[in-house]
């Protein structure tokens, strides 16, 4: 896909602002290493 034109307005609709989905995407992140770790 590296030579196709990128479309000019993205139209993605993001739900929460990007802190949010940063702080879920840590919550899940640490969750499954300390799962992980857990499981060895």
């Amino acid at each position: 896909m590296g030579n196709l034109p990128q479309p000019t307005e993205s139209t993605v609709l993001w739900l929460d602002d990007a802190r949010t989905v940063r702080e879920r995407w840590r919550a899940l992140v640490t969750a499954r290493q300390d799962h992980l770790r857990g499981a060895q």
